[in-house]
């Protein structure tokens, strides 16, 4: 009997010692826990902070290459100042986005614009619980590189124009002005913007005006005059348009609308531009006369393919007949004046990359502006 109620006594001890180690130890784990999800809660913030950065840094980068896509434009002043606005609108954190010219590299020659935006040494992301580790201030920082391409592959977005290659001349014909020294004309043989036509940027230009008879610069897009009202408003890629073509290439033929249709055009002009129109102030500088403000975009910028007339005849009043692109242009709306004619600005003149085919075509500029991975400095 008394061996056998100190045997239960100490049983009763030993579980009264295991009692305390249970308790000890969920007491750590709940410790351990309640650490590592405080912790978690501070890698969230800086997960998105990291993320806002990113964002920031991809849209400055962007920005910039962009601004490349205007040829008048001084590099790297204009890449550099174009990043550094596109950053400011983003915030990280509630905190807007503040970089400088330093954390902007531009490569002029490769068209390529790095920008970093950083949260760190003069302000830093605080920490909710990390600081019980000694860890009160955490900083992120993101890169991203962006690239504009020097040639054109083809675009979703234009109007119905084919723009003749001598538009630009204040000579009596396309035949002298194919003829003259220098040639007045955009693109030379080998698809390159003449020095002649970069002197033309910001100066005015006339869009469907009577070429030769029942000729007015107009594409055929499969519906008549429906389709010419409503790719003038509109992008070919809208399904209100219902257009046959939906991408113009570099290198590929399209064929002609004759006739003036002046009706449609107006209309299709004019639900364009709307009333009032912007104007022209100077090259990414237009007026918006609903408001009086001045920015860098307007809604009357299209682009329209570029033919060469030099090498290629169009007859007068014959169906059938294709013309082939060889660049593009971008220009700013006005207006419409007389029966037939359409007013403008050359904004930029876009040269073919000859050895794109038949490759996809790119947003609404005709030349691609991507984010690009290249290995860090």
């Amino acid at each position: 009997m008394i061996r056998s109620w100190v045997a239960n006594s100490s049983a009763i001890k030993d579980r009264r010692q295991e009692r305390g180690i249970t308790l000890v130890m969920v007491a750590l784990c709940i410790l351990l826990l309640m650490t590592m999800a405080a912790l978690a809660v501070d890698v969230g913030v800086l997960y998105t902070a990291r993320t806002s950065a990113q964002h920031a840094a991809d849209a400055a980068a962007l920005a910039g290459a962009y601004s490349f896509l205007n040829d008048s434009q001084p590099q790297p002043a204009s890449a550099t100042n174009a990043a550094i606005a596109a950053a400011g609108k983003n915030a990280i954190l509630g905190t807007t986005v503040s970089i400088s010219a330093s954390d902007v590299v531009v490569d002029t020659t490769l068209r390529r614009v790095t920008v970093t935006v950083h949260r760190g040494t003069s302000n830093p992301i605080n920490t909710f619980f990390a600081g019980a580790l000694g860890v009160s201030k955490m900083r992120t920082e993101a890169r991203a590189v962006a690239e504009a391409s020097t040639q054109a592959i083809g675009s979703r977005c234009v109007k119905p124009l084919y723009i003749p290659n001598t538009v630009l001349t204040s000579l009596s014909t396309s035949a002298a002005a194919c003829a003259a020294n220098p040639k007045q004309i955009i693109f030379d043989s080998a698809g390159n913007v003449t020095a002649w036509a970069k002197a033309k940027l910001g100066g005015p230009i006339a869009l469907h005006d009577n070429l030769e008879p029942s000729q007015y610069y107009s594409l055929d897009f499969g519906d008549g005059g429906s389709s010419l009202r409503c790719t003038w408003g509109h992008c070919l890629t809208d399904p209100t348009c219902s257009a046959s073509i939906t991408v113009i290439k570099c290198g590929q033929t399209y064929p002609l609308e004759t006739g003036n249709k002046s009706g449609p055009v107006k209309q299709g002009v004019g639900d364009l531009i709307g009333s009032p129109s912007d104007s022209f102030v100077a090259i990414d500088q237009y007026k918006d006369n609903s408001t009086g403000r001045i920015s860098d975009s307007s809604k009357s910028l299209v682009l329209a393919p570029v033919w060469d007339n030099c090498a290629q005849t169009i007859k007068p009043g014959k169906n059938g007949q294709s013309v082939k692109v060889v660049g593009f242009a971008k220009i700013l709306v006005d207006s419409t004046s007389g029966n037939t004619q359409v007013n403008g600005h050359l904004i930029s003149e876009l040269q073919c990359d000859t050895n794109a085919g038949n490759t996809a075509s790119t947003g609404p500029y005709a030349v691609p502006i991507r984010l690009v991975q290249v290995p860090a400095a």
